[in-house]
């Protein structure tokens, strides 16, 4: 960290720590003191500094001297024009705050500060381009009225007829005018208007009123300037002048208004002259301009020279334009207060809560209580307007009735019914297992698990098994290369199809269907049970294929017949099998016997589980 860093962080500490001080507390005269010169010093820092100082160091300043000024404490006096010039530009309301509270403390406060005036006034006349001085001098002049006294009051030799000369040389570059004219301006504004309005004002604030309208009368550039800049000006010159008394001033400040009129008067009968020959030009902006260039301000050749120059050169008024943006970018208007959306809204002080809020998210999406009754009603009302256009609007009725629809929705649930026992084993038995549902009407048009690319639902329905069974058995069945293949050749013939177009689309459009998944597993169930079954009736054929029927015998081979016959001639064959199984399997053949029926009755469960789940 550098030493200069350092040293800010250490004045931002010192500061901050004053700040937090409460105002109930005494100071000490010491500290007070000590206090001031440290402040003063920084001060003369921020104004001799050319670098940008931090924003923390003018924060932590300006709040240490408004506690100060609260605490009834002024600042020293050789601290205040430093003090105007670091914080007048951007904190002008506080400047003004703390000025007017020193001098309703102190009444010869403004008396304090005159040699300080007096050496500025010096500087500017001795340096007139020097833009910090001026710039000082407009700061002084709009941070206090009570302060810009002091340059046009009779004891200061007439500084504002000096300021007014500077202002019209052309030794004065641009900037430093700029500045002058806005200190001549506020003086004249705030200053000696507001003088004159006294009933009986002083014989030298006459004189230099007088002084202050001969010179207007010799330089129409500055009556142009006071006049926008103060359109009342000729106004309160009448009242000040109907006001005064007779004395030996009246006639000459009269006359002084008089002529003033008369060139205003000549100015616009050089307007008008102007307009009648190029009536396009804004009235407003050539009068700024006449004012501006002494060439055209004669009442004889005035307007003829602005017409030759203007055909001459018809981007004559552009330089007007310069001018005016100049002028606006000095004017800064400072917001008093910032608005906002919702200033109109009252805050509820029931909402307000210290730390965290420990709500859970059901009661905080249940909380209605941020809903005023102005809300309220505006969601009942636009309720009320929904259902009125809604009961505006014309009724369509459909072509189907509602006897209709409710029969297409008791059949649907009688089919979704039927479906959870196509694929139980005892249902097969008695017959019911080769019943379809082929009617159209009892099937769900609305199912999305139908994958086929067609318009006709029963065709789907029928179709799908066989499209899946041989998704199954070869995936690639669909692509274009097993169009030659025998298995798409089979595939064509089982659906009655004579293009490889449709059955290819068939294949596109299933693998995007987000339940091809479910489809698969539905079909390879059921594919599994079938198989099972198959199984099962293979075995019962056996037991009729040794042309004997199974059952009891006599002698030791009673029992229950098996695959290869019954037990029936005493010590057969047959027992002599069961034998050599129950020792393979060590003497627990008839216990290995149950435990098979009951896996096979618990795979027969499970499969009627699947098989009711799928929809099969």
């Amino acid at each position: 960290m550098s030493a200069e860093a350092s040293k800010s962080e250490q004045i931002i500490k010192f500061f901050s720590k004053f700040n937090s001080i409460p105002n109930e507390l005494n100071l000490n005269r010491q500290f007070i003191q000590l206090l001031s010169e440290f402040i003063h010093s920084v001060l003369i820092n921020l104004t001799n500094s050319t670098r940008q100082q931090p924003p923390l160091i003018r924060e932590s300043l300006i709040k240490s001297i408004y506690n100060l000024n609260q605490r009834n404490i002024p600042l020293p006096t050789q601290s205040w024009l430093p003090f105007i010039v670091v914080y007048g530009p951007l904190n002008r309301s506080i400047v003004q705050a703390v000025i007017k509270t020193s001098i309703e403390l102190i009444p010869s406060w403004k008396q304090q500060l005159q040699p300080q005036i007096l050496a500025l006034q010096n500087q500017i006349l001795s340096q007139p381009n020097q833009s910090r001085h001026a710039l000082t001098l407009r700061l002084i002049g709009q941070s206090s009225h009570d302060l810009s006294e002091s340059f046009y009051a009779p004891l200061s030799n007439n500084f504002l007829i000096s300021i007014i000369n500077l202002y019209q040389s052309n030794n004065l570059n641009q900037k430093s005018k700029k500045q002058y004219l806005s200190c001549i301006i506020n003086f004249i504004r705030f200053g000696l208007l507001e003088k004159l309005k006294i009933l009986n004002p002083s014989v030298d604030l006459l004189k230099l009123t007088e002084e202050f309208l001969q010179i207007l009368t010799q330089t129409p550039r500055l009556l142009n300037d006071l006049i926008l800049n103060i359109p009342e000006f000729i106004h309160q010159l009448k009242l000040v002048n109907s006001n005064l008394s007779p004395s030996n001033h009246i006639h000459n400040l009269n006359q002084s208004i008089n002529q003033i009129q008369k060139i205003l008067q000549g100015f616009d009968s050089i307007i008008q002259d102007i307009i009648i020959v190029l009536p396009d030009l804004n009235q407003t902006q050539l009068k700024a301009f006449i004012y501006r260039f002494n060439k055209y301000q004669d009442v004889n050749l005035g307007a003829q020279n602005f017409i030759q120059d203007y055909f001459n050169k018809p981007s004559l008024l552009q330089q007007k334009s310069k001018l005016t943006h100049s002028k606006e970018t000095n004017q800064i208007n400072v917001l008093k207060n910032r608005k906002n959306l919702f200033d109109q809204h009252q805050m509820d002080p029931n909402l307000l809560r210290l730390g965290k809020n420990q709500l859970e998210e059901k009661a905080i999406l249940n909380d209605k209580s941020h809903l005023t009754q102005e809300i309220k009603q505006k969601i009942k009302s636009t309720a009320e307007n929904k259902y009125l256009e809604f009961e505006s609007q014309p009724i369509l009725y459909s072509d189907e009735s509602e006897t209709e629809e409710i029969n297409r929705k008791t059949q649907k649930t009688s089919t979704s019914l039927m479906s959870i026992f196509i694929n139980d084993d005892d249902y097969d038995e008695e017959g019911g297992g080769n019943v379809k549902a082929f009617d159209s009407n009892l099937i769900d048009n609305s199912d999305s698990e139908s994958s086929l690319l067609t318009a006709q639902n029963q065709f789907n329905w029928i179709k799908e098994p066989i499209l899946c069974s041989a998704y199954l058995a070869h995936p690639d069945i669909f692509s274009k290369k097993a169009r030659s293949t025998s298995y798409r050749k089979e595939l064509m013939s089982k659906l009655n199809v004579d293009k490889d177009d449709l059955v290819e689309s068939w294949g596109i459009m299933f693998e995007r269907n987000p339940k091809k998944e479910e489809i698969l597993a539905k079909y390879s169930v059921s594919k599994n049970v079938n198989r099972q079954r198959h199984v099962n009736q293979e075995g019962s054929d056996r037991s009729h294929a040794t042309g004997r029927p199974a059952g009891r015998g006599r002698g030791r081979g009673r029992g229950r017949g098996g695959n290869n016959g019954g037990a029936g001639e005493g010590k057969g064959k047959n027992v002599q099998n069961n034998k050599e199984s129950q020792q393979v399997n060590g003497g627990n053949g008839q216990r290995h016997h149950h435990n098979k029926k009951a896996h096979e009755r618990r795979v027969r469960g499970r499969d009627q589980k699947l098989s009711r789940l799928g929809g099969i």
